[in-house]
Order: C-alpha cells, then sequence, then structure tokens
C-alpha cells in the first residue's frame, strides 16, 4: 500500500514554482518514508510553449519491522511477547536508517505535446539496515522519459496517446496508453505496460472526472498479466487533485500606503 501527497505552487513573477511531496510505501515487512522539495524555473517561450528545468532534494528512510516475521527454526509465543527467529540475520525489533539524495528533470509542454526527462537518486546513495549483519541498499539511478500528443477529434473529444520508459540501463520498463476525453471533464483510457514476453507486467485500465472547477477524482486498475497473477488479483490507484485555480504569485505585492484622508 502506497500513500501520496503533493503540493506545487507558481511563483510567476520571478518565473519559478516550487513543491513538496511526501510519499509512505509498505511493502510486508519494509516500509520506505520520503520527503521532498523541489524548485523549477521555467521559461516562457511564448507560441512555442514553456520549458521547465528544475532539481530536489530528498530525504529516505527505510524500515524493517523484524517482529511480524517468522523464521523456521524461531520461537515464537505471542502472549508473552517472545520472538526469536534463532537467524542473526533478521532482527525482532524495528530497524530504520535514513540518506538523503537529489533528483533533477527537464520537461517541455506545448498547447499539442508535452515532454519531459527526469532523473532521480542522481548521488546514488547507499543506506544501511542493522539486522546482524549489516544490509547495505543502494538506490540506483533512474532515469523516466515520458511523452504525450493532443489529438482534437472534434470541439468536444480529444485522444492523448502517450509513452512511458523507466530504465536504469540495467532493465528498462515501458508503456504506451491512450486517454479519450470528453469536453475536458470526463476520460477515460487504456495502457500496457511492458514489451516483450519476459517483460509484459500489466493491463492498466483508468477513468475520472473533473468533478468542479478546482476537483478532479481518477481511479486505475492494474491488471496483472506477468507470473505475479497467480500471487495477486490487480492493484487500485485512486487519485484526488484539488487545484486552487488562484494567480498565486503573479506580481510583486505593491506596498501598502495608508491614505489618512477619512480621518
Amino acid at each position: 500500500m502506497t500513500f501520496n501527497f503533493n503540493a506545487h505552487i507558481p511563483l510567476e513573477y520571478i518565473n519559478s514554482g516550487v513543491g513538496i511531496a511526501m510519499e509512505h510505501d509498505i511493502i510486508g515487512a519494509y516500509s520506505n518514508t520520503f520527503a521532498r522539495a523541489s524548485y523549477s524555473y521555467i521559461i516562457d517561450m511564448g507560441d512555442k510553449g514553456k520549458l521547465s528545468i528544475g532539481g530536489a532534494f530528498r530525504f529516505m528512510q527505510k524500515s524493517l519491522d523484524g517482529s511480524i516475521l517468522r523464521g523456521p527454526d524461531g520461537t515464537y509465543d505471542s502472549d508473552a511477547g517472545i520472538i526469536n527467529h534463532n537467524d542473526n540475520l533478521i532482527p525482532s525489533i524495528k530497524v530504520s536508517s535514513n540518506t538523503f539524495s537529489a533528483d533533477a528533470g527537464i520537461y517541455y509542454k506545448h498547447s499539442k505535446f508535452e515532454l519531459g526527462l527526469s532523473a532521480i537518486n542522481l548521488t546514488a546513495p547507499t543506506l544501511t539496515l542493522d539486522v546482524g549483519s549489516l544490509q547495505q541498499i543502494k538506490y540506483l539511478r533512474n532515469f523516466i522519459l515520458t511523452g504525450s500528443y493532443r489529438w482534437d477529434i472534434n470541439k468536444d473529444m480529444s485522444l492523448h496517446p502517450s509513452f512511458l520508459l523507466k530504465t536504469d540501463f540495467i532493465k528498462y520498463q515501458p508503456e504506451i496508453g491512450a486517454i479519450f476525453k470528453y469536453q475536458d471533464n470526463f476520460f477515460g483510457g487504456v495502457a500496457f505496460r511492458g514489451y516483450s514476453k519476459d517483460t509484459r507486467d500489466a493491463v492498466v485500465v483508468l477513468a475520472g472526472m473533473q468533478i468542479n472547477k478546482n476537483l478532479m477524482l481518477a481511479y486505475s486498475y492494474d491488471i496483472s498479466i506477468s507470473g505475479l497473477r497467480t500471487f495477486n488479483s490487480g492493484s487500485h490507484e485512486i487519485v484526488l487533485n484539488y487545484n486552487l485555480r488562484k494567480p498565486l504569485g503573479k506580481e510583486i505585492p505593491a506596498k501598502v500606503i495608508y491614505n489618512p484622508r477619512f480621518l
């Protein structure tokens, strides 16, 4: 289970944008938490679109809750609170460790298409968990290339094909998809993740709507088509987006002058 929150705001009078993001991810006995602060500089190219170049600083924490694990030769008594794995590599308590990393990206947006390239864990940090013999976890640099195109079918309907490629230059995970929009209020689509028999992962179906001018709700379902389909029935994702739609940071606030003429 993964929880993600992010918020971003433009600072138009200095051609910039800032944002924060937080995520908590639970995978069995492991949990991953990160907090990120980001900044981007935006170049307005007029009719040619906008180019954004940015970076981020990331705090990361990884935890392993050994108390919920069970070893084949362990001794356990939940009533007495006895946890003895008889394995020095499995901790009997929750252990955690922290590290820091940096991200960067470049993004181009036009009225008809978008293209972006980003890199995470540029410093390739190493995190160490004390689990008997120290367990070192190295975060590899990952690169993400994404793009989309808007094809206006008529005044009400538009089609948005897109692609996403994630890689550490050892393994590659591509995804292609298309979203159909009606009056920019209702949308639905499908995507496929993988590129061959050995790499195919999932088929994604999604749908959503613009509830009002500020609020958007979307839902997607990953249908596993890899060998993991015998162990899970897919995954669900719910996205709730709130847009203030106010020109915050549009200009430098004027100095307030108090006029005493009505005194």
